[in-house]
This record gives structure tokens, sequence and C-alpha cells, in this order.
């Protein structure tokens, strides 16, 4: 029995049928009884046949995600900036998105710039619906940007999306419209 006054516990351990006898201070005391405990379920299970022996683990091998991130350099955060893609660009519309597009000044930064927006309207009172269409937007258009040529603030806007659209859904008809905007 463990008191405050006891500094350590000897502990007979039966392996292969030879009693071993060791000294424990209080904390190590429970780590060896969890430790022998899992050692000895290990062993019965490994006669039983229930665990079968582990592959060694392969090193993990790191993942180059550049074509897949979306840079906080390639987002259109500015309401000025939105609001003005919005009042000077023209509209290419489909069924579940519009896209307004405005060149940028040569001077300015190569890369396109992109806001994406789900009107409250459309979606009243459901933050959870608008945050998951501007995801899907935000998927869509990462899949399908290489269409585009580069110089271009880009405001996307979702105009018909339901609870069960899926980002391939978005992604073709940002597919068709990126195809007619590069060949103009």
């Amino acid at each position: 029995m463990l008191d405050g006054k006891i500094n350590y516990v000897i502990i007979k351990h039966l392996q292969l049928g030879v009693y071993h006898e060791k000294r424990y201070n209080k904390n190590q005391y429970f780590k060896a009884q969890a430790k022998a405990w899992l050692q000895a379920q290990d062993a019965y299970e490994k006669r039983q046949g229930h665990i079968k022996p582990q592959a060694p683990k392969r090193p993990q091998k790191t993942i180059c995600l550049m074509g897949y991130l979306f840079p906080s350099k390639e987002r259109l955060k500015n309401s000025d900036a939105i609001k003005a893609v919005l009042d000077q660009a023209r509209p290419f519309r489909g069924k579940l998105v519009n896209i307004y597009l405005v060149k940028r000044p040569a001077g300015s930064c190569t890369c396109n710039r992109v806001a994406f927006l789900v009107r409250k309207a459309l979606y009243n009172k459901k933050l959870v619906l608008r945050n998951r269409f501007k995801r899907v937007l935000r998927e869509a258009y990462r899949h399908t940007r290489h269409l585009l040529p580069e110089g271009y603030d880009i405001a996307i806007m979702a105009m018909c999306l339901k609870k069960d659209t899926k980002s391939t859904n978005v992604q073709k008809e940002l597919d068709d419209i990126f195809k007619k905007i590069s060949k103009k």
C-alpha cells in the first residue's frame, strides 16, 4: 500500500518464470504499473494472434502546395476597391455566378486580385450558408484561375446557389466564363 511516508515500493514482476524486484518512487510506480499491464496485454494478444506485426513507418514526403494556395496578395480586401470594380466593370453573367472584371494599370502587381461576394438579401440571416458559398466560390476559382490572363481586379458574386451546390458545378461555370473572357 502507498502512504505518504513510504518513499519507494518494491514490485515483484513475473517475467518468463523469474521473479524480479525493482524499486520505484510513487510517480514511477504508477507509470511502471501501467506500462507492465500494457506489455502483458500486448504479449497476450500477440500469442492469440490478434495483433499483427506493424510495418516500419516510412518518412513522410513534403508536399509542395504552391499551386493550391490562395495567398493574401491575390485577395481584393478593400471595400472601396470592391465598389470600384462593381461600378466600373462589365458583368459576365452565368446561371450561378456573375463576374465583374476590371483591368488594372500596368504599373501595379501582375497577379489577379479577387473578391468573393454573397448578397445578404439572397440568404437572409444565414451566415453559415453565406460562408459556405464563399468557400465554394474560392475553391472553384482556385482551380480555374490559370485560364484568366493576369492583371485584373475581379469580383465574383453568387447569384442563385443552393444548399447542395458543389464547387465542381461552379467550377464548370467559371471555366466557361473565363474562356469567353480570355478570347476577347
